[in-house]
């Protein structure tokens, strides 16, 4: 396999044309100034390593994209800030086609590049895939035990949660004046 060196760019594209046929790796870092360019990022800052496994030996190419780092982000539970680690591993093929127009009718693992384009621009893939890697409830692994945990918060949660078990146990079941006049209207009608 040939490795390439690490890059640390704000795109990540690579030079198919003239590359051997053979496997190849690309590695690049990204940090939070990758992120700077796109509109409505959740990821703000971040350590991540992005590795991607270029087999260049048959026709569609494989391309396997390896992420591994950190984010920064906030927990839904407490609200601070916290090291949440990312990772995830993804595969695609990459397709030659005719036309620029074929790229809607695409499948969602396929990349379609011309002949004549000189390199394959993955930025956008990239950065879709590391928001797809981040889950939709963010909390770290010990709740109320980390450093990064905002322990007053929690303590106003665990007393808001309290005060509501508190209320549920000493409720009477009192029904609920509008039912009341259906049951009115209901007993007319029968």
């Amino acid at each position: 396999m040939n490795s390439n060196p690490v890059h640390k760019d704000l795109e990540i594209k690579i030079q198919h044309i003239g590359l051997k046929k053979e496997n190849h790796l690309f590695e690049y870092q990204i940090d939070g100034t990758f992120f700077a360019d796109f509109e409505n990022s959740i990821i703000r800052d971040c350590a991540i390593k992005i590795a991607i496994f270029f087999d260049k030996r048959i026709e569609p190419y494989h391309t396997r994209i390896q992420i591994d780092g950190t984010v920064q982000a906030e927990c839904d539970r407490c609200n601070a800030v916290f090291p949440m680690k990312i990772l995830a591993d993804f595969e695609l093929y990459v397709k030659y086609r005719g036309t620029h127009q074929e790229d809607e009718d695409s499948e969602t693992e396929i990349l379609f590049i011309t002949r004549d384009e000189p390199e394959i621009d993955f930025t956008k893939l990239i950065y879709d895939l590391l928001h797809l890697s981040i889950p939709i409830y963010k909390t770290c692994n010990d709740i109320g035990n980390n450093v990064e945990c905002d322990k007053e918060m929690l303590k106003v949660i665990d007393t808001y949660l309290q005060q509501t078990e508190h209320n549920k146990k000493n409720k009477t079941k009192e029904p609920d004046p509008r039912w009341a006049k259906l049951q009115e209207l209901k007993d007319k009608l029968n």
